[in-house]
């Protein structure tokens, strides 16, 4: 049920990150019909204690942009404001296309769940080491390819932005 229940708040950390830094989207959704077996049905009770989801940024230019990673920034803080102690966050500012993957490494093994490469620059370091880390959830913003199975690349139109602004 910790699962599912994290599993939950990711999706909707990803999904409001990207409404956030791209200003329109095309939500989809899916559903399972099965609904769970007895056996693996959890009982919650108010004193069970959920540990927050771990959620990290990396930014290859300031947050002070007031642009691309500012946007990121805030959707970050958003989901932070949205969740509350559902939530533990942290980000990196300012990082160096060679400089990802060790940073990237580096939040994998301090327990983050989702690690949230911002630019397209980030994608090929991302790619490299979700097969090291199958359990953490990797998402891409301006990403064009789906290479693993843990990883979510979110492709947006520059001209579909530009007509908004």
């Amino acid at each position: 049920m910790k699962l599912l229940k994290n599993l939950e708040i990711l999706m909707v950390i990803v999904l409001s990150f990207t409404l956030l830094t791209v200003g329109c989207s095309n939500p989809a959704s899916t559903s399972s019909d099965e609904p769970l077996a007895k056996s693996e049905a959890a009982v919650v009770t108010p004193e069970a204690k959920v540990e927050p989801l771990k959620v990290a940024l990396i930014l290859n230019g300031p947050i002070s942009d007031m642009g691309y990673n500012a946007g990121g920034y805030n959707g970050l803080k958003s989901a932070k404001e949205k969740y509350g102690d559902k939530l533990e966050i942290s980000y990196q500012e300012n990082v160096k296309t060679s400089d990802i993957e060790d940073v990237a490494r580096n939040y994998c093994e301090n327990g983050y769940g989702l690690v949230i490469g911002h630019g397209f620059q980030t994608q090929d370091a991302i790619f490299k080491i979700s097969k090291d880390y199958p359990d953490i959830y990797f998402s891409i913003s301006s990403g064009r390819e789906f290479l693993a199975p843990n990883v979510a690349a979110v492709a947006t139109g520059s001209k579909q932005q530009g007509f908004l602004m």
